[in-house]
């Protein structure tokens, strides 16, 4: 068990894991209730970085710039 709650964990999160085991209390299979969960999330995530590739994949066929590079590079300091 100690070994899929690390698996969780690693894919979700530990504040992600605590809300699973606390919903999962008291369930007959509680892996078979987190599981689902898990798949769910990963599920939403994957959309949402389609998404994301989608629309930069657009800006650039549309040869739209982004952020200039100063707004998005952190300020470098000489020392």
């Amino acid at each position: 068990m100690r070994g899929l709650i690390g698996k969780w964990r690693k894919l979700q999160g530990e504040p992600w894991v605590r809300e699973a085991l606390v919903s999962a209390e008291g369930k007959a299979e509680p892996v078979s209730w987190i599981e689902p969960t898990i798949a769910a999330a990963a599920s939403v995530e994957d959309k949402a970085r389609a998404v994301s590739r989608a629309t930069a994949e657009r800006y650039r066929r549309m040869a739209i710039p982004g952020l200039p590079v100063a707004a998005w590079q952190p300020e470098v300091i000489a020392v």
